[in-house]
């Protein structure tokens, strides 16, 4: 077998059906909001979620759990991972002079991003603190990503299309997934230190971006585009911690009402057992 045919093979088949759907300069057409590809989307998702909440009795057995975890993690990997390939090798990253006389190419830090590896962590490890931070910083940035994407050069079949899309519904679905079928709760101190981790990323992408000169998760300067006017920098980011922590307390409230309702079950057990004592 001529090994020189393989690759020339293998050459003209990546140039006509791969390399079309990773260029930068994509021939096919922008993503725009609700057209047909994203509305199948939203609909595969709204079926998913359904799916887990009312099958959530079928797995009861830990290793089907531990399977479905797996392969939402390996879905976020793979796909995060192939993210890093396209920006370094079809993305003009600007170079950062952190190192001298090197140019160090800096994948951006953002909020998804963020998001995905967290998500990746909880669902490996079954972790419950940081199923604190997703279910209530995440749950509802991911729904508005997969919901409200920002229109880009990208559209259905890109890569980007793909990946606009795909870890918001995972990150939001893993929330579901772990809250409804690994029965995993939140209290009042997950609110506190979900809070706090942010405060602490924040600062520390805040101190990267004055030394790089970077702008990541838009600490140093206001979004182009919002959904409500924000104040100059730095006090938008104050707007950032204000929703962070209404949205984090809005989740809360299932718990906390699920938590007075059985309290208040167990007080009128308690006061019939000492009536019939």
């Amino acid at each position: 077998m001529d090994i020189e045919a393989i690759l020339q093979t293998i050459i003209q088949y990546h140039t006509e059906y791969i390399s079309p759907y990773l260029a930068t300069d994509y021939a096919g057409g922008g993503f725009q909001r609700f057209e047909l590809p994203h509305l199948i989307f939203l609909g595969v998702v709204a079926i998913y979620t359904l799916l887990i909440i009312f099958m959530r009795r079928q797995l009861e057995d830990d290793d089907d759990k531990a399977g479905v975890r797996e392969v939402m993690a390996q879905i976020l990997i793979i796909i995060e991972i192939a993210r890093y390939i396209w920006l370094y090798f079809y993305q003009d990253l600007a170079p950062l002079n952190l190192i001298p006389d090197v140019n160090l190419k800096i994948i951006p830090i953002t909020l998804s991003s963020l998001l995905v590896w967290l998500s990746i962590i909880m669902l490996l490890r079954k972790s419950q603190k940081i199923y604190e931070i997703i279910y209530l910083l995440g749950t509802i940035p991911a729904l508005y990503i997969f919901i409200m994407p920002v229109n880009s050069p990208y559209g259905f079949p890109h890569f980007y299309f793909f990946y606009t899309l795909i870890p918001p519904a995972i990150i939001f679905l893993s929330a579901v997934y772990m809250t409804v079928s690994e029965e995993m709760e939140i209290n009042f101190k997950s609110v506190l230190r979900a809070f706090l981790f942010a405060n602490i990323i924040v600062a520390v992408v805040y101190g990267f971006n004055i030394y790089a000169g970077t702008n990541f998760l838009n600490l140093i300067n206001k979004p182009e585009t919002s959904l409500v006017p924000l104040p100059d920098a730095p006090f938008h980011i104050l707007y950032f911690e204000g929703f962070a922590l209404a949205s984090s307390l809005i989740l809360y409230l299932p718990f906390l009402i699920g938590h007075l309702i059985r309290r208040r079950n167990l007080n009128a057990d308690t006061e019939r057992i000492k009536d019939f004592v």
